[in-house]
């Protein structure tokens, strides 16, 4: 981090990438990470069972253990610093790391996939890393994205309006021959604008996502506590020593 701009409104790239590994798939990825240079990627069902391939010179990246059908991905810029956390289940579904934008802005960051079989209980275990996200780091902000498989109105209903959370996507973000659905959204504190960008070269049916974010809060700064004043204790016998020394006449 080169600054500590407050200014700074971070932007997200989502999309659910259908393995990463797969040449058209990767070099989608990687124009879309040069053409548009997000502070932060969330890729799901990267299907990858070995380490990510190098996405982008200027990126880094995190991962959820090998995962041969699902998985999910946070690939960011080198000068941010996404650290894991113990928040994370490190499970195939969830990938949950603390973002620092600049020294006074911060973030918890979920990427999230929530299979379609296991999705009611999926999303009990991110409702519960929210909550303990609010006690651990209770000034910084919360941003989930991912792929819900479930209709806005599930996500709203059943994730942020309980959470006190704000729910963004755009119109469509699945494409099955003539059919639009929309299954992938960031859920957050912050407020922010999506738009749907070409879904060029990639193999996915879903397009990738660009959300805007507002500016993050500012953690306030710890105040150090004042030292207390130490009143020095006055030995009698030298003060009274001193002062028969100053008075006394001489002999």
């Amino acid at each position: 981090m080169n600054s500590d701009s407050s200014s700074i409104k971070p932007t997200l790239l989502l999309q659910n990438i259908r393995s990463v590994g797969k040449t058209g798939n990767k070099h989608s990825v990687s124009i879309l990470l040069e053409e548009v240079k997000p502070h932060l990627m969330v890729l799901t069902e990267t299907w990858a069972n070995k380490q990510l391939p190098k996405l982008h010179s200027q990126y880094s990246s995190l991962q959820t253990p090998f995962s041969k059908y699902r998985g999910v991905a946070l690939v960011f810029q080198h000068h941010l610093t996404l650290t894991p956390t113990l928040l994370s289940l490190w499970s195939e579904f969830f990938l949950v790391a603390t973002w620092s934008l600049s020294l006074s802005q911060h973030a918890v960051v979920v990427g999230a996939y929530l299979q379609p079989a296991s999705k009611d209980v999926r999303l009990l275990e991110l409702q519960r890393i929210v909550q303990i996200a609010r006690t651990r780091y209770p000034s910084f902000e919360i941003i989930i994205a991912g792929d819900f498989n479930m209709s806005e109105c599930e996500v709203r209903s059943r994730l942020a309006v309980p959470e006190g959370l704000h729910c963004f996507t755009t119109n469509g973000t699945r494409q099955t021959g003539e059919t639009w659905f929309t299954v992938d959204f960031v859920v957050s504190t912050v407020l922010c604008r999506g738009t749907r960008l070409a879904n060029n070269f990639s193999s996915s049916d879903h397009w990738p996502l660009l959300f805007q974010f507002d500016q993050l809060r500012v953690k306030p700064q710890e105040k150090k506590p004042l030292a207390p004043k130490v009143r020095k204790s006055v030995n009698s016998f030298s003060l009274i020593s001193s002062l028969l020394k100053t008075t006394w006449p001489l002999r």
